[in-house]
């Protein structure tokens, strides 16, 4: 995956492309148009980004697409990351999960019962409709 400036900066040139060739209206550029352009396009954005080597920052990793994500520091580095660790981070996600209401009926944040983990935070998100996914940084 690219660095983030990278990413963006080959998201705005395949845009600015098209829209040189005709294929995409001005007019019509928002972030959707410009999300369908980077390398991450089509993908879900991470619920969980686990951080190996015991570092506490993404090093420009998935900046735009992690801005929601939660994020677990492993204190060992890749090579040594077992399923063991895998599943201690999976289960540090479970304690922070943020229940999404699609309904738009949210009375405001606050704990509530969920299947599998007992209870979770509920607390609006700006996109409702994502879909869980797991990234992890290799160091």
């Amino acid at each position: 995956v690219e660095r983030a400036e990278r990413a963006l900066v080959a998201a705005a040139r395949r845009l600015a492309d098209d829209v040189a060739a005709g294929r995409q209206d001005p007019a019509q550029v928002d972030w959707a148009a410009v999300e369908s352009r980077l390398q991450t396009a089509g993908l879900p954005d991470p619920d969980l980004i686990v951080r190996t080597s015991g570092e506490h920052r993404l090093s420009n990793f998935l900046l735009l697409q992690s801005a929601y994500a939660e994020i677990v520091f492993a204190p060992v580095h890749w090579p040594d990351f077992t399923k063991e660790q895998f599943q201690l981070a999976l289960d540090e996600f479970a304690k922070r999960v943020i229940v999404v209401d699609t309904s738009n009926e949210i009375a405001g944040d606050g704990d509530i019962p969920h299947p599998g983990i007992g209870r979770a935070r509920r607390m609006q998100v700006p996109s409702p409709d994502r879909q869980h996914a797991v990234m992890i940084e290799a160091v």
